[in-house]
């Protein structure tokens, strides 16, 4: 721990726990991005999970919902979508899971995958 008494994580979880309040205060959702450790590559499924956020612990606990999203598949330049999943891991106000869905590749654009590679 540093001389000034807070390190890193806790850093962070301050942060969470005041965008958290600011956005209950103000009736708004607020999203946040996290980077993930690389470790999920050596498990069998290959995908991340809410532990490997970093700093996880203190955003998860400040956190209503928690959605990791993982890319399966290579790229689908030819088509110009990707099949991106989403998975619920954490949600105080309702269900757990996960769907499919597709992003448009060179757009901040995600939508319902009515079929790989779809659009619904």
């Amino acid at each position: 721990m540093r001389s000034g008494g807070l390190n890193a994580a806790m850093i962070y979880g301050q942060m969470a726990e005041t965008l958290k309040n600011v956005a209950e205060l103000c009736d708004i959702p607020i999203i946040l991005g996290s980077q993930v450790s690389r470790d999920y590559k050596m498990r069998d499924d290959k995908r991340p999970h809410i532990e490997d956020i970093r700093n996880s612990g203190e955003i998860e606990e400040r956190a209503n919902q928690v959605v990791v999203l993982h890319r399966p598949d290579e790229r689908g330049i030819a088509d110009r979508t990707e099949r991106v999943l989403a998975y619920v891991e954490k949600n105080t106000q309702g269900a757990t899971g996960q769907c499919e869905l597709v992003h448009i590749i060179g757009r901040y654009l995600l939508a319902d995958a009515v079929e790989p590679g779809g659009i619904g």
